[in-house]
């Protein structure tokens, strides 16, 4: 009897052992580690299961119970930090970045190229800016600025969404202090909107328009029609190659004695360095540190240009009598500008403003204005 029931014993013994890795799923050996899997989940969605000296583990779906025949040709390792989207971060001013956090190019930067800002936003709103400058009053003869400058940058779809027209509302305000020898308002203000269109006609030829109206007047002139302004210009763009770009055009510019410029120039744009020989405002721009990301994102710049400075408002003399005043200068500033996506961007100038000069209207008499210097800071976000 002893040796009919130990055989049994036994034969039950291996049975339920046998039933209890039957019932076991099918877990595959990487090197001498094993996956356990956390919990039941739905057979129809992709499983997750992780170990503590593993990776996770993902499966898809391709049968009712993937582990009840999963083989190591059905499993795929993903690495942990890919899994939790984690990229290598850096510093920058003290803040860490990682390049999950810059943008994938826009459809118009896609098309365009650097014509179009880095950084542009794939919404309605695009940035906004604010900008203050100063030119001192030196002598009793001179005029003293202050202005202030704030605008909105909007985007819209032109048709297509690789060639979007940008809508900017602005406001700015002029201080004015002097000269002795002849009045002039306290205040001038500019309140305009400006409609930019960039389209690529060709594989070479690019089309830039701008048109902007708006209101420029003292305290008291905003209800005249000399107060209604209209500029712009169109500008079409022949990329000769990568990095060089000629312009030919023609300009309709808000001042009294130039209105109509023709246009032409040469831009030689690169990562590193970038040449506008464009009249009125010729730029020499070189790039001095970048982080490391997409070009045009987070960098610092320094720049040598020039610029034409100005403009016509309807005013009302101390008399009460309405005109015209009409403002020019010509100005060489040097600058430095820091890039930042995601954070302000800020512009620092400094320069020199000479060939100044101020008319009215109703005088026809243009009066020269001593030399002065120039401070802005701007910021954009």
């Amino acid at each position: 009897m002893k040796h009919v029931v130990l055989p049994l014993l036994l034969l039950l013994a291996l049975a339920a052992n046998a039933a209890a890795q039957f019932q076991q799923p099918y877990l595959p050996q990487y090197g001498q580690q094993y996956v356990q899997q956390e919990q039941y989940v739905d057979p129809t969605a992709p499983v997750y299961v992780e170990s503590a000296d593993t990776a996770p583990v993902y499966v898809e779906p391709y049968q009712v119970d993937p582990w009840a025949t999963a083989a190591p040709s059905d499993v795929v390792i993903v690495d942990q930090p890919m899994m939790q989207m984690q990229m290598p971060t850096m510093q920058m001013d003290g803040q860490q970045w990682s390049p999950e956090a810059y943008p994938e190019p826009s459809a118009a930067q896609q098309d365009l190229g650097n014509l179009i800002p880095s950084g542009s936003r794939k919404s309605f709103f695009q940035r906004v800016n604010f900008s203050a400058a100063w030119m001192p009053q030196l002598e009793s003869d001179g005029i003293g600025v202050t202005s202030l400058n704030t605008s909105i940058v909007t985007a819209l779809p032109f048709f297509r969404m690789n060639q979007p027209l940008t809508i900017t509302p602005r406001y700015g305000v002029q201080f004015l202090e002097g000269p002795d020898f002849i009045d002039v308002p306290a205040r001038l203000h500019d309140a305009d909107v400006n409609f930019t269109h960039i389209r690529r006609l060709s594989d070479r030829w690019v089309f830039n328009g701008s048109v902007t109206v708006g209101a420029y007047a003292d305290d008291y002139s905003f209800r005249d029609a000399d107060a209604i302004r209209w500029s712009g210009y169109a500008f079409g763009i022949y990329e000769a190659s990568e990095a060089a770009r000629w312009i030919v055009g023609v300009a309709y510019l808000n001042r009294a004695n130039l209105t109509v410029v023709p246009a032409a120039g040469f831009l030689y744009w690169t990562d590193d360095l970038k040449i506008d020989v464009v009249l009125p405002q010729p730029r020499i721009a070189w790039r001095t540190w970048t982080d490391v990301g997409p070009p045009g994102l987070n960098e610092r710049w320094f720049y040598f240009q020039g610029d034409l400075g100005g403009g016509i408002w309807a005013v009302q003399r101390d008399d009460g009598s309405p005109d015209t005043l009409s403002y020019s200068d010509l100005r060489v500033i040097f600058g430095t500008e820091r890039k930042q996506y995601r954070g302000i961007t800020r512009k620092w100038e400094v320069g020199y403003v000479f060939a100044r000069d101020l008319e009215y209207s109703s005088m026809g008499t243009d009066f020269a204005i001593d030399d002065t210097l120039f401070v802005r800071g701007a910021f954009t976000y």
